[in-house]
């Protein structure tokens, strides 16, 4: 393989792959701290080389690189250049109900339009109680997984037993979308209230900060590895940095977070957040996606 970007120890250097059991071909300088960390007082292998004639005489230090895939089941003969290698991806993170203030803000509205519903109770839920705003929270919104309420439990069963494996979107065999009376709601809240704009920005930026400096490089896969198949190795992305958000939202859709941010040359990077519930719409895990 030629053109490849390799890693020895700490940075990255062009080199050539020459044989399929990982030999590779780079300059000296690119290894330099691996041979250091292999070398001793006895065996200079940064002034007198090393030549390992069997793979039992192979020293291998211990490298460990911090990598994000982002794959695509169509193949690309060429994947481009990219500042963005997530977006082919289908997030870059998935925020969770605790970390986003705007999924607080979500339930909320949920439960006063849908969870009161006493229509919704009385077709899905007849004899259960309606829980209150705290217990739903804890027990079906907040949670990373299946409701566990009684109330959300029920609500579950019942309308998958009604409608089929669907949920509360008015997909497939769902006969409502109940966001139709929760979306609108919370863009018009959200765009017109400035302080949530400035915490969704700040608790965002803290998360952007996190995902981008702990991954030291990104991996874009196209295509199978049974058939065509074609990869590209991106170095480090420091975050970008956010300016400005507003929401959206589209019949039929979740709401989108679009963010304004530009990196580290100024030049634009905006993108998009989806608030949506991860188990089920209008079942459980309320959460925020960073695209």
């Amino acid at each position: 393989m030629k053109d490849a970007i390799v890693r020895l120890g700490s940075g990255f250097c062009t080199g050539e792959v020459i044989s399929n059991q990982g030999l590779i071909l780079t300059n000296h300088h690119c290894g330099y701290s691996a041979i250091q960390k292999l070398s001793t007082t006895t065996a200079n292998h940064l002034k007198n080389g090393y030549w390992a004639k069997t793979k039992a005489d192979e020293n291998n230090p211990e490298i460990k690189v911090k990598v994000e895939e982002k794959g695509m089941i169509e193949y690309m003969a060429h994947i481009p250049e990219t500042p963005t290698p997530w977006k082919q991806g289908v997030q870059r993170y998935n925020g969770t109900y605790n970390e986003f203030t705007v999924c607080n803000v979500f339930a909320k509205i949920w439960y006063d339009k849908v969870v009161r519903d006493i229509a919704v109770r009385d077709n899905y839920c007849p004899g259960v109680e309606i829980p209150s705003m705290e217990e739903w929270t804890d027990k079906d919104a907040r949670r990373c997984g299946n409701p566990s309420s009684e109330y959300g439990i029920t609500l579950k069963k019942t309308y998958r037993e009604i409608h089929g494996a669907t949920s509360m979107n008015g997909k497939s065999k769902s006969p409502r979308d109940y966001r139709k009376s929760v979306c609108p709601v919370f863009v018009e809240k959200f765009n017109s209230d400035n302080s949530l704009k400035q915490v969704t920005i700040r608790e965002t930026q803290g998360a952007l900060n996190y995902i981008m400096n702990e991954k030291e490089v990104w991996l874009q896969t196209s295509g199978s590895i049974n058939g065509n198949f074609n990869f590209r190795w991106s170095k480090h992305i420091k975050p970008e940095t956010i300016t400005d958000v507003y929401a959206s939202w589209n019949p039929g859709a979740d709401i989108y977070l679009n963010f304004k941010a530009h990196n580290e040359t100024n030049k634009s990077v905006d993108f998009k957040c989806i608030v949506r519930f991860g188990k089920g719409t209008g079942f459980s895990n309320i959460r925020c996606d960073v695209k």
